[in-house]
């Protein structure tokens, strides 16, 4: 598959090839939409916990790997469509991420009336390239903020934030009943939330998330220069 990618070279051609993957991300919600499955489909988009009749399929159309498998092609095809970008692009991001982020928000007013399975799984994957793409491209003073140093690092450490979230909070949660006496709700939970997800997330990335990557990318280089 990265093979095959990796030989598409012309712009219009990788849109195309975009767009097919959008596609394919969308069969399974649409599908779940359609029949719908165990009352799941028609589910609005803004529910926060899903029933628990809402089955296996639930969690199937949403984390199975191979269902999401379309969307992690088309965000290699947009790494790809940035390197192959014509010199007059760079610096015009604006034109991209300023009209996808106001899309990107219209849409989310709506979501009440969307169903789940589509806005959860593949939906706005067009809106949400075009704001990556127009950011990387530049220009504007969002992009210069974001470029900012602390910024970059936490971006950096957002994979860490992404896995350890989920524990961070069942044992803060813990902490909060048991140690303080307070309920995790309100301001206080939710500061002391975020920050322990920032904190505990730039350790995690800056002492074995980097340290593991360089190991890494050295033995395989050598195994590449040894092949070769």
């Amino acid at each position: 598959m990265s093979i095959w990618l990796g030989r598409i070279q012309r712009v219009k051609t990788l849109l195309a090839a975009i767009a097919g993957f959008w596609f394919l991300s969308c069969v399974a919600p649409l599908i779940a939409v359609w029949i719908p499955l165990y009352h799941w489909g028609n589910l609005p988009a803004t529910t926060m916990i899903l029933p628990d009749d809402a089955s296996i399929w639930a969690d199937i159309i949403r984390y199975n790997p191979l269902l999401r498998l379309p969307e992690f092609c088309a965000g290699m095809l947009l790494a790809k469509l940035f390197q192959r970008c014509p010199p007059e692009w760079h610096k015009r991001g604006p034109w991209l991420y300023l009209p996808a982020g106001l899309l990107i928000v219209l849409v989310l007013q709506w979501a009440d009336q969307i169903p789940y399975p589509l806005l959860h799984n593949g939906l706005l994957l067009p809106l949400f390239a075009a704001l990556i793409l127009g950011l990387a491209l530049g220009g504007g003073w969002p992009c210069q903020w974001l470029s900012a140093s602390v910024l970059t690092f936490l971006g950096n450490a957002s994979y860490a934030m992404y896995i350890l979230h989920a524990p961070i909070y069942t044992w803060l949660g813990l902490v909060f009943r048991y140690a303080f006496h307070l309920q995790p709700a309100g301001w206080l939970w939710f500061v002391a939330y975020v920050c322990s997800v920032i904190a505990v997330a730039s350790v995690f990335f800056k002492w074995m998330e980097e340290p593991a990557h360089r190991a890494l990318r050295s033995k395989l280089n050598h195994w590449i220069k040894s092949v070769g």
